[in-house]
This record gives structure tokens, sequence and C-alpha cells, in this order.
């Protein structure tokens, strides 16, 4: 199967579960397409563009903030200017998603867009900056509104913004 059918697969898995449990918490479909453009973009050395739910990804490194480990996490991204946008709203789940932790306890970190790898600073966003940001998501995808819906907490908006001639 190609990697569009895959992606195929787990987005029609994602509106069946829906269905079937009447909009419930789960979204394995956009979990395991997040996963499979993780590993997509890993064995190409992401030179492949990927694309999830009609938005681009790019490769998050961090390092734990416990373990000081390295960390990879594919994230869809909207540009705004030249800063690459991303959102903490981990399928609508009540607790922040552990990359935007990490990013509090270290905020200069890199991405991979399209094979290039570029370092920048995170800055996470409010008020209106952060509601337009995260309503180009819901454009594109409208699981970002069930998102926000499905959740008590505010689903963090970060810039990540070049820190060197990045594009």
């Amino acid at each position: 199967m190609t990697p569009d059918g895959l992606l195929s697969l787990c987005l029609r898995t994602e509106r069946w579960t829906k269905d079937k449990d009447a909009g419930g918490d789960a979204q394995p479909g956009l979990q395991i397409a997040l996963v499979l453009a993780h590993v997509d973009l890993a064995n190409q050395r992401g030179t492949v563009g990927a694309r999830i739910v009609g938005l681009p990804v790019l490769v998050l490194h961090t390092l734990g903030r416990k373990t000081g480990q390295p960390r990879t996490n594919p994230l869809c991204f909207v540009r705004q200017g030249k800063a690459f946008v991303v959102v903490g709203s981990n399928g609508g789940a009540d607790e922040h998603p552990g990359w935007t932790m990490n990013l509090k306890a270290h905020k200069q970190v890199w991405i991979e867009v399209r094979g290039k790898r570029i370092e920048v600073k995170a800055r996470e966003l409010a008020g209106e900056e952060a509601k337009q940001l995260y309503q180009r998501f819901v454009k594109v995808y409208a699981g970002y509104a069930n998102y926000r819906r499905r959740t008590k907490r505010e689903i963090p908006v970060i810039a990540l913004e070049p820190v060197r001639n990045g594009e």
C-alpha cells in the first residue's frame, strides 16, 4: 500500500471511529497518519514534503524536559511570515502534549521542513493573534474545532521563529 493509501485508510478509520462513538475522544486516524508521516519523513530523510489533513508537516526536534533525551514530533503547521506556527491540540485531550512542555523548558530548538534543518525559537502566542492563527488550522481541517470543544484547557498556539537565515 502506498503512503497516500495508508493515509486515506487512517482518515477513514478516524471518521468511522467518530461515527461509532458518537464523537468520542479517540481520533486514531489522525494519530496514525502523523506517525506514518514521521516514519516516511525519517525514511526519506525529510526530503519529501508530507501533508496531513491538508496541512504541511514539519518535524520538531526538542530535548525532553525531564530526561534531556532528544525527541522528535511530526506536527502540522501554517506559515505566518517567516514563522512556522504549530498548535498543541493533543487531539482535544485535557493534558498538554509533552512536546509543548519540552518547548517551555528549552525554547531554542530545531525543525526539519522538506529536508532542511532550521534552528528556531519557540514563542507562545496569545489573544487575538493566537485565535486568528488557530482558525487557519480549523479552516483546513474542521477536527481542530472539535479539539477545542473537547477540552477545558487553552490549546497553545506556538510560533517557531527562525533564529538564523532560515526560511
